[in-house]
């Protein structure tokens, strides 16, 4: 072990006009760094606080909302684990669980790399939560899946990848970009994006049609320069 603390964090947000705690959180954390530079984090117990002013479906679902008017306090940890980034394969990972307003969460999110020199990081995201409250209200399972390439040709160019998957909107999105360094601080970029439907979605209609599984929702291309004027 390198160094450790503890520490106790406490946030809080008072709106002025009704004179009322909205938001609070409040926790005690610690922190461990290693000598290969790895780190472990977490919050030893951690509690928050929400006062609702409008009706809120945590899982974004369309399901029953939780209704306005009211106040939840409750109470969950977290842990987290860096893994040390000199070595070609590197990992994050986050979890957290516990109480979520009337029911309960638990959430894990990680990010695996592999490095390759000289040519880039090769790297892939898994995000899970799974929110579980209690009838009438909806639970959900909610994905995020990301695959990512940042590669270096050389230099001057440089190609950066990215897909993500996300069962909650039904969507899989495709982001890629160039960059041309032309001169120092002087770059010329190009992005194509696109958004395809996940999976079949028959109550949204595309023309006469009803959506299809990787049918393109929308999806453009963007061009860029910058350049450094040296006065």
């Amino acid at each position: 072990i390198n160094n450790w603390r503890i520490s106790f964090d406490y946030d809080v947000i008072y709106g002025k006009n009704d004179s009322k705690v909205t938001d609070l959180d409040a926790g005690m954390f610690f922190r461990i760094g290693f000598q290969n530079s790895a780190e472990l984090s977490g919050a030893l117990i951690r509690m928050d606080y929400t006062y609702l002013f409008f009706p809120f479906d945590p899982t974004n679902t369309g399901g029953k909302e939780i209704e306005a008017g009211r106040s939840y306090t409750y109470l969950s940890q977290r842990w987290g684990f860096r893994s040390n980034a000199r070595k070609r394969f590197f990992f994050n990972t986050n979890l957290r669980f516990g109480q979520y307003f009337n029911g309960k969460i638990f959430q894990s999110q990680n990010s695996f790399s592999y490095r390759i020199q000289p040519y880039g990081i090769f790297s892939v995201d898994v995000n899970y939560t799974g929110i579980r409250l209690p009838k009438p209200y909806n639970s959900a399972d909610l994905w995020l899946i990301g695959p990512r390439a940042e590669i270096s040709f050389n230099r001057s160019l440089f190609f950066n990848a990215f897909m993500q998957y996300n069962n909650q909107v039904n969507n899989v999105n495709l982001n890629l970009r160039l960059q041309y360094r032309f001169k120092p601080v002087s770059d010329f970029f190009l992005v194509y994006t696109d958004n395809y439907f996940a999976t079949d979605e028959p109550g949204t209609m595309l023309g006469n049609h009803p959506a299809r599984a990787f049918q393109s929702k929308n999806r453009a291309l963007v061009a860029k320069l910058t350049y450094w004027f040296n006065l």
